[in-house]
């Protein structure tokens, strides 16, 4: 069963409803609600959202200011189930270094000089 929820506009005491193109039922049961106030308010935010959205912005250029005001609207309007992640939600907020795969200085501490054909340290 496939069920959506949507919180419309009544204008001229008409409401739409816009149905996504995977919805493929020729019949449907509308119950209409009022929208309290006390509905409105979102759901808790996920404590992560929540300082994430209390940064100190204040270091940030104007690329990343940008990509923040984008980054925090989408995560205060929330994400249904059934609709897919947003990829590259953070881009432009944190840049890679060029040699961000190359060889740590001390990577032969971590995996030691030689290793056998699996990537396991022989004894020295």
């Amino acid at each position: 069963m496939q069920a959506i929820r949507q919180i419309a506009q009544v204008v001229d005491r008409r409401v739409t409803i816009n149905l996504p193109a995977s919805f493929s039922a020729e019949q449907v049961e509308v119950i209409v609600l009022p929208v309290e106030a006390t509905n409105r308010q979102a759901t808790p935010l996920d404590p992560a959202v929540q300082e994430f959205l209390e940064l100190d912005t204040s270091a940030f250029t104007s690329v990343q200011l940008e990509a923040y005001a984008r980054a925090s609207r989408l995560l205060r309007r929330g994400r249904r189930p059934d609709e897919p992640r947003i990829l590259g939600i953070f881009a432009g907020l944190v840049e890679v270094a060029d040699d961000f795969d190359a060889p740590l200085e001390d990577e032969e501490l971590w995996w030691g000089s030689e290793t056998d054909e699996y990537g396991i340290s022989l004894p020295q």
